[in-house]
């Protein structure tokens, strides 16, 4: 497989997981499912607004109720700048705007990092902060 070709392969794979998470979230699943979903278990998670840094995913149980009241049950993931790509880590600064029915919609700017094994991407880091970035409009999700 050329460099090109894992590259779009493991695009292929990170939209595809945004697309799962959802989903879950649109079939009413709770956060700790869509957290088991997105985090590998070591994750590091830290941003604007959180007092601590989360450093694996049984930590992050403590703020998962409050995380998944944020998100609501429509929220959209969006690559906001090309995916970066080496072997089995990749970095990715995405756009989640979560839109509700009684409140204005909310949107984070997060920079994960995602790492591959066993042929799955799931995060390893993540760090966040409030407010709008721009997307690529092929992507969808435009504010």
């Amino acid at each position: 497989m050329t460099a090109a070709e894992k590259h779009q392969s493991a695009e292929a794979a990170i939209k595809a997981k945004y697309a799962e998470f959802a989903q879950i979230l649109a079939d009413g699943g709770d956060a700790l499912t869509l957290a088991e979903a997105m985090y590998w278990p070591e994750v590091v998670v830290t941003g604007e607004g959180i007092d601590k840094v989360y450093h694996h995913l049984s930590e992050m149980v403590e703020i998962a109720e409050d995380f998944g009241e944020l998100l609501g049950r429509n929220a959209c993931w969006t690559l906001a700048e090309p995916l970066l790509v080496s072997g089995d880590l990749a970095s990715a600064y995405t756009q989640l705007r979560c839109t509700y029915d009684d409140k204005p919609p909310y949107t984070l700017r997060i920079l994960y990092v995602w790492h591959r094994r066993g042929g799955e991407w799931k995060v390893a880091h993540e760090m966040l902060c409030a407010g709008e970035m721009a997307c690529r409009p092929a992507d969808g999700c435009a504010p």
